[in-house]
């Protein structure tokens, strides 16, 4: 039976009590049906994953669990490749799957941002909202494919904002309607290497004078070939074809 696996945001000390919120609590209780003796693992960013067992349930519409540390292994799930990924919003729940995936595999960082074709509008406390609705994502992603690091999913920026926070070379953008070297290509012409910048546009592409902007950034204009994907495609292909190039798929 496989154990459930919990972030916590704070430091694991072995052999300490740690208290659930009630966020989890609820998870653990309400939803997996786990009760006091139950074993479960903890991770908290360390590359390390820590065994505990319920050692109190309190409380029974909203339950706080209590688990006792007794063990810890080293576990290394994280790729050699630290991606960041730039996406364009995308409606509905697709920014939601981009998240998802891109986490399952084994992005580092996301920024999403607000580019001059992106369908989406938000106001500042919506972007609040969301933003933290991505990172709960990411955590639940995290936990289901067993990594031990969460990456940070930032708040919804202006693409002319985000740009000088990109500290990763090279940068690929995604760019179909003009020339470019297909992304293959262009990664069979680099050296190893241990960083990357993945630049995916909204259903429109990119405006004129965003790729502009990313030209004077130096960016890589790359294609994935004939036909036209869809953004969240687009954003999953480009990071399994990284990966598998200098990463850890295989």
């Amino acid at each position: 039976m496989r154990i459930s696996r919990i972030y916590h945001p704070e430091d694991l000390i072995l052999e300490k009590t740690i208290t659930l919120n009630e966020e989890k609590s609820h998870y653990l209780i309400h939803v997996l049906r786990h009760r006091i003796g139950d074993e479960v693992i903890l991770f908290h960013q360390r590359g390390v994953e820590f065994f505990g067992k319920i050692t109190s349930v309190e409380g029974k519409k909203k339950p706080v669990v209590q688990l006792s540390l007794y063990a810890e292994k080293i576990k290394n799930t994280e790729s050699k490749l630290a991606v960041t990924l730039v996406q364009a919003l995308a409606k509905n729940d697709k920014m939601d799957f981009i998240v998802q995936k891109a986490v399952e595999l084994g992005v580092h960082e996301i920024f999403p941002v607000l580019t001059e074709f992106s369908d989406v509008k938000f106001n500042a406390e919506r972007m609040v909202n969301k933003q933290q609705h991505w990172q709960n994502i990411a955590i639940s992603a995290a936990e289901q494919s067993e990594r031990t690091h969460v990456p940070t999913v930032h708040g919804p920026l202006k693409i002319i904002e985000c740009l000088p926070k990109l500290n990763s070379e090279p940068i690929f953008c995604l760019h179909p309607h003009s020339p470019a070297t297909s992304l293959i290509k262009q990664l069979n012409t680099e050296n190893a290497i241990k960083k990357a910048t993945l630049l995916v546009g909204p259903e429109g592409g990119f405006s004129p004078k965003e790729i502009s902007l990313f030209e004077q950034a130096h960016c890589h204009f790359v294609t994935l070939g004939p036909r036209i994907l869809r953004t969240e495609t687009a954003a999953i292909v480009m990071q399994c074809i990284l990966q598998h190039h200098f990463g850890d798929i295989h």
